[in-house]
């Protein structure tokens, strides 16, 4: 009788058992990372509290392509918000809770003013080797689709998760989440087609990482979403799914973000006729060599359009660099982006090409002040559908 192969099995099922015991046995790093994380960027400690006031101003100047039901026009304009983080942090235990109001002024068009506040809430704990998180948002903002140029969009948003993963200070960890999701949108007030695409999202995503450096993962990413719309649901609801793999980067070092790349499929969930594939992945990654750094950001997805309601396959790159001078208290940067929008039901594609740059001084360590201009520019193989986006003015990055 050959036992080899009953060999072989029983020698991969002890290495398993092996990885498992170890991986319940030798320290987690996760939690304690979030931790620190909290403990560096806090403003204030009153014992186990931790408070962080921040501030940002972007954009305090000329818009030259303000969309309102009388057409195309320009005004000057201001966006920006602040708000406060606190913490409560103990040995196994972490709550943050963050509240920002943020708003939007334009001088002479005061019908596209808008103002709102973001609530953000998350619990986290440990329990032996189990790291569980949960958050909870919620936001109402006006503003565009970074994908699409036309009006801005009031863009309501409810959000829910729970994730677990089991030792993620461990080369070999594991986990899930699950997340619900609300999205609303209100129709601008102009002549552009608007069909809503209101829904909830439900995901359910499992991934496996394996450390291979200090601090750097690979992940395989595996997951469902299922989408429920409000109008029209028997020919509208969709099950996404999707593999991915990639990497998760260091927040220190020279190479630092994530990325990822894979396969996604949508088809319906009732009696539609539509079934999209292809490339799936995004990533954002910033190479810091000190005095020059250079970020590369690019999105391969399907999303849904806020003004036409339907599956827009997206595609875009952005590419940038900068330097730092005099001792690093000046900052300049530089970005050029390309991109591709495919409307499959308007049998439509929108090539997109944008140009971003700013001018930044340091006033005090991680606090700049300085000018910003970007230029948008969209061209379809509609007739006529050329779109341009153009701004102008001031930017505050950081604040305390």
């Amino acid at each position: 009788m050959n036992l080899q192969p009953r060999k072989r099995l029983s020698a991969r099922l002890s290495k398993f058992l092996i990885v498992f015991v170890l991986i319940s046995l030798l320290p987690s790093k996760n939690f304690e990372r979030e931790k620190r994380r909290v403990e560096r960027r806090a403003r204030w400690k009153i014992g186990s509290l931790y408070i962080r006031p921040f501030l940002e101003l972007r954009n305090l100047g000329y818009d030259y392509n303000v969309y309102t039901a009388g057409g195309n026009v320009g005004d000057w304009f201001i966006s920006g918000g602040g708000g406060l983080d606190a913490s409560l942090l103990r040995p196994s235990f972490l709550l943050k809770m963050s509240i920002a109001p943020n708003f939007l002024a334009f001088l002479r068009h005061p019908s596209e003013n808008f103002a709102s506040t973001d609530i953000k809430g998350e619990l986290a704990t440990r329990i032996w080797k189990l790291h569980l998180f949960t958050d909870y948002a919620k936001f109402k903002r006006k503003q565009r689709p970074p994908y699409e140029m036309a009006p801005r969009v009031i863009i309501g948003y409810e959000g829910f998760s729970f994730s677990a993963e089991l030792s993620p200070g461990f080369p070999l960890s594991m986990g899930v989440i699950f997340k619900r999701e609300n999205f609303s949108y209100k129709r601008p007030e102009t002549n552009f087609l608007f069909f809503s695409p209101d829904r909830v999202e439900y995901n359910y995503i499992f991934f496996i990482k394996r450390r291979i450096f200090t601090a750097t993962h690979l992940l395989l990413e595996l997951g469902l979403r299922r989408a429920n719309f409000k109008i029209a649901p028997e020919r509208r609801d969709a099950i996404h799914r999707w593999f991915s793999l990639g990497a998760e980067l260091p927040d220190v070092g020279v190479i630092q973000g994530s990325f990822a790349v894979g396969y996604k499929e949508i088809f319906p969930l009732k009696s539609g006729d539509f079934h999209f594939k292809g490339l799936y992945g995004m990533g954002n990654i910033l190479a810091d060599l000190n005095i020059a750094f250079f970020s590369l950001l690019y999105t391969l997805d399907w999303n849904y359009s806020p003004y036409f309601g339907e599956i827009v396959r997206v595609e875009l790159v952005r590419a940038g660099a900068g330097v730092r001078l005099a001792g690093r208290r000046i900052k300049i940067r530089a970005r050029r982006g390309w991109g591709k929008l495919t409307f499959p039901f308007m049998e439509r594609i929108d090539k997109i090409k944008s140009y971003e740059g700013d001018f930044l001084l340091r006033i005090r360590p991680g606090t700049y002040v300085g000018l910003a201009y970007s230029r948008m520019r969209s061209s379809s193989t509609v007739a006529g559908w050329t779109r341009k986006l153009e701004t102008i003015g001031g930017i505050i990055e950081y604040g305390f």
